[in-house]
C-alpha cells in the first residue's frame, strides 16, 4: 500500500534516476549502496530511527557483501528523518566525523530543495567518500539490486 503512495510523491522517473544514480555511484567502488524509503519508523522501534536503520541493514542483507562494503541510506517521510549505516569494511576507512558532516549536508538539501534531490545528493556525496577509500576491484560485481527498496 505505502508504494501507491511513494508515487505522489516520487515519480516511476523519479525513481529510475534514483536507480541510475546508485549504479553510477558503484562504478568506481567495491561499496553497495542501497536506498530505502519508508513512510514512517514502526512502533517496535519506539520512533528510533537508527535501530530501525540497522534492522533493514539487516534485512536488506546489506552486511553480507564479500568485503562489507555495503552503505544503506534510509529516507523516513514522516517524520523527515534519514539515517545513513555503513558496514565494518566502510567504517574502518571512514570515520564517523565524516559520516556527520555529510548527514548535515544532506538534510540542509532536503529542506531546502526536495526529497528528490536529497536523495540524489546522499548518493552522490557517499560515492565521492567510499571512491578514494574503497575502489572496485578487478572482480567486484553488483552484489546488491540498485532498486529503491520501500
Amino acid at each position: 500500500m505505502f508504494q501507491k503512495k511513494i508515487y505522489k510523491i516520487l515519480s516511476k522517473e523519479d525513481l529510475k534516476k534514483i536507480s541510475s544514480e546508485i549504479k553510477k555511484a558503484e562504478e568506481n567502488t567495491s561499496a553497495e549502496i542501497v536506498v530505502s524509503i519508508k513512510n514512517k519508523v514502526p512502533f517496535i522501534f519506539n520512533r528510533n530511527v537508527y535501530k530501525f536503520a540497522l534492522s533493514l541493514f539487516k534485512f536488506y542483507k546489506v552486511h553480507k557483501t564479500k568485503d562489507r562494503t555495503g552503505i544503506l541510506i534510509l529516507f523516513v517521510l514522516q517524520s523527515k528523518q534519514f539515517h545513513i549505516i555503513g558496514d565494518i569494511g566502510i567504517y574502518k576507512k571512514i570515520n564517523q566525523n565524516v559520516w556527520d558532516n555529510l548527514s548535515s549536508s544532506i538534510s540542509n538539501h532536503i529542506k531546502e530543495k526536495s526529497l528528490l534531490d536529497g536523495i540524489l545528493l546522499s548518493i552522490k556525496l557517499v560515492s565521492k567518500l567510499v571512491d578514494y577509500d574503497i575502489p572496485k576491484k578487478n572482480d567486484d560485481k553488483n552484489e546488491i539490486s540498485d532498486n529503491v527498496r520501500f
